[in-house]
């Protein structure tokens, strides 16, 4: 079977984080654990991490920098509470200023991952989740 090659992503950035949660303990009292949410987590290919925005930004958005226009065939994402459903846009940019859809959609639907294909040329991608629980498990580019 042939698998799409997944692309480096140089940086990734957010509009904000969610404030680290401190778990409680359950049974022992000295176990101590505290959750971050920084946009790093939504590409380390962990399971067990995610990006989640600050709960007060309502135009949330997280960009990953390829560092230089490469071609892309498909951008995967996984949202966090996939059966809640979601709508996002996704959008290109070779600068980082001038943006253009090239994925997305504006009806709320439950599924994961959701696959955009792309076939275009960008420096940058960006997603801004527009309905649903803000934020990514994982997401890769290909």
């Amino acid at each position: 079977v042939k698998r799409d090659k997944k692309i480096k992503i140089d940086t990734i950035y957010a509009s904000s984080i969610a404030q680290p949660l401190d778990i409680k303990p359950m049974k022992d009292s000295l176990f101590k654990r505290t959750e971050y949410f920084v946009p790093e987590f939504a590409i380390d290919g962990a399971n067990g991490s995610r990006w989640m925005p600050d709960c007060n930004d309502r135009d949330n958005w997280i960009v990953a920098d390829l560092g230089c226009v490469k071609k892309m065939h498909r951008s995967e994402v996984y949202f966090v509470r996939p059966t809640a459903g979601h709508a996002y846009v996704l959008e290109g940019s070779v600068d980082g200023k001038n943006w253009q859809p090239c994925g997305g959609h504006l009806d709320k639907q439950m599924k994961s991952p959701h696959n955009d294909t792309l076939q275009q040329r960008f420096r940058y991608l960006r997603i801004r989740i527009t309905d649903g629980i803000a934020g990514i498990w994982e997401w890769n580019i290909y």
